[in-house]
C-alpha cells in the first residue's frame, strides 16, 4: 500500500528545519544537499516543493514570521497586561 503524505505539513517540516539550519549554519554554509538529509528526503524531493534555496529560505522567514505576528494577535486579544504575556 502506498505510503499516504500530508504534502502541507511536509512543506512545514522542511521550512521549519531549514529555518534551524540557516540559523545554526548560516545561509551560505547550508546546503540544499543537509537540507533534504537533515528532513529525511532526496534533493529531488525537495525540489517537488521549492524551487531553490532562495525559496526555500524566504518562504522560511516568511512561515516564521507570521507565526510570530499570529502569537502577538493572540497576545493583544487576551485581557490583562500585555507585556508579561509577550514575555511567556
Amino acid at each position: 500500500m502506498p505510503k499516504i503524505i500530508d504534502h502541507k505539513q511536509r512543506k512545514i517540516s522542511i521550512l521549519r528545519q531549514a529555518f534551524a539550519l540557516f540559523a545554526q549554519n548560516g545561509y551560505q554554509n547550508t546546503s540544499l544537499s543537509q537540507l533534504a538529509g537533515s528532513c529525511g528526503i532526496s534533493r529531488p524531493t525537495l525540489y517537488l516543493y521549492f524551487r531553490d534555496k532562495e525559496e526555500i529560505f524566504t518562504y522560511a522567514v516568511k512561515y516564521y514570521t507570521d507565526e510570530m505576528f499570529s502569537d502577538y494577535r493572540d497576545v493583544a486579544a487576551k485581557s490583562g497586561p500585555v507585556l508579561p504575556q509577550i514575555r511567556r
